[in-house]
């Protein structure tokens, strides 16, 4: 015996209410669409409804009967059956739950057809085949997952906007959002908020995986729950930086090459233990499949939040994540692909995501190294989709490159100039949605991973002995 996944008489019913009064209509808008009724006619039907009540126009049987065809369904008129639909309704209350009904069975009858396409499609790549399926069944969670927000007169919003703004003078300046950890961007941003799409932009060796890393291990050391897809680094490569940033103070800093060549002195390696130790708590989870299209990091995201809670994603890098096909060979099309869909996951969650995303080579052309968002690879997207862009530079990097002869007068003075941008990292705010742009300067050590507030000189303590310095030779 087959099963019927469709409810005629709730589609009846529904398409009834509305015809008998308008403001049904408004109710069940948000949740379903023409293409979810089965019988072909309603969904004709609601689509000239859907038509005329959104020019503000009356829809009844008398209004609606010119735009349909003229056929017949089996002994009515079209007309007829428009008008018996209308006088057999029989209340506007039940209607939400007409359409979740409705768009329930249609979603029902997607899957079916993917597990139809599934079983007959042996000869196709599974790779190809899954990510196909998950593209179409991600997107009956998405739809189903979000909530939306409502539609308000301006008195309501005023009153949303009133209080928002008595809850940001309780806070007295305090962030809004998860705090990066580093006081002075928190300032100039109030934190990672939620629904925000962050992205934060470099060349290479300017610091990218370093600021993500960095603030994962704070977000992890803050308790926030926070997704990383590394899909370039893996997992060990990953925590072993994270151990070195720990580990960065007097007397205990070790690079992450040190860690990872294991060119340390054996005494070390307790440190390294009790560091890694310190960092186990953190609810950080590592995804670090390569090649995740963007559909489906959405769908572990969300599937990890239904599960454990999610406070924070973060994903390196946009140029490593893939698009749905639907755009294939026009990469400018796929990054807003991917940035708009990141931007409705981040305000679908309710959470912050922090992209990072490669420059282009063109900058290091230009006499002044320092980027701008034109220097976004499809940058127009990335502009528009993103609340807040950080981009990134070092000004230690490109001045090594100009290193005079040794002993020279100009030596001198290069060198002297080196020591005082050594540890700077410069991060331009070049846009913010709700706050202004600017540069913050910080602390970073590459080597170490580390990144920090403010400037320090490193004591004698942190300077190797001279048996560890044998032990590097």
């Amino acid at each position: 015996m087959s099963i019927e996944y469709h409810d005629l008489s709730c589609e009846q019913q529904l398409i009834g209410a509305v015809l008998m009064n308008n403001a049904a209509f408004a109710v069940v808008d948000d949740i379903i669409q023409p293409h979810h009724f089965f019988e072909v006619v309603h969904a004709r039907i609601w689509e000239v409804a859907a038509s005329l009540i959104g020019a503000g126009k009356l829809c009844n049987p008398v209004t609606i009967r010119s735009f349909l065809p003229d056929a017949n369904i089996g002994t009515m008129t079209i007309s007829e059956y428009v008008a018996a639909l209308a006088a057999d309704a029989t209340t506007v209350i039940n209607s939400p739950d007409f359409a979740r009904i409705i768009r329930d069975l249609a979603d029902r009858r997607l899957i079916i057809e993917v597990g139809q396409e599934l079983q007959q499609s042996g000869e196709r790549d599974n790779l190809v085949l899954s990510a196909w399926a998950v593209d179409y069944l991600d997107g009956i969670v998405a739809a189903q997952s979000m909530s939306g927000a409502p539609a308000l007169d301006m008195d309501a919003a005023l009153v949303r906007a009133v209080d928002a703004a008595a809850t940001a003078y309780e806070r007295g300046g305090k962030i809004r959002g998860l705090s990066y950890g580093l006081r002075e961007l928190d300032a100039r941003t109030l934190g990672a908020a939620p629904g925000q799409l962050i992205v934060v932009g470099g060349r290479s060796s300017m610091g990218k995986s370093a600021m993500a890393l960095s603030i994962a291990r704070n977000f992890g050391l803050g308790g926030h729950r926070t997704l990383f897809f590394s899909l370039e680094m893996g997992d060990v490569d990953l925590t072993t930086r994270m151990i070195s940033d720990e580990m960065f103070r007097p007397g205990h800093r070790m690079s992450y090459w040190q860690i990872a060549s294991g060119r340390y002195h054996e005494s070390k390696f307790q440190e390294i233990t009790d560091a890694a130790a310190r960092l186990r708590s953190m609810p950080i989870r590592i995804e670090q499949q390569p090649g995740l299209t963007v559909a489906q990091i959405g769908a572990r995201s969300r599937q990890y939040k239904r599960r454990h809670g999610l406070a924070a994603i973060v994903v390196d890098h946009l140029g490593l994540v893939k698009a749905s096909g639907r755009y294939a060979g026009n990469r400018v099309y796929e990054i807003g692909e991917i940035t708009s869909s990141l931007k409705e996951l981040a305000k679908e969650l309710g959470i912050p995501v922090i992209l990072l995303a490669q420059l282009n080579r063109g900058l290091e052309a230009r006499d002044d190294k320092r980027p701008t968002m034109s220097d976004l690879r499809s940058s127009g997207d990335i502009e528009q989709d993103a609340d807040t862009i950080m981009l990134l530079y070092r000004p230690a990097y490109y001045l090594a490159k100009k290193e005079p002869a040794a002993g020279s007068a100009e030596f001198l003075t290069w060198t002297a100039e080196m020591e005082k941008l050594e540890n700077v990292l410069e991060i331009g705010i070049e846009k913010q949605r709700s706050g202004p742009t600017g540069r913050v300067k910080l602390f970073v050590d590459i080597g170490a991973n580390a990144i920090r507030d403010e400037v320090s000189e490193m004591d004698d303590n942190s300077q190797l002995s001279d048996r560890e310095r044998a032990d590097f030779a």
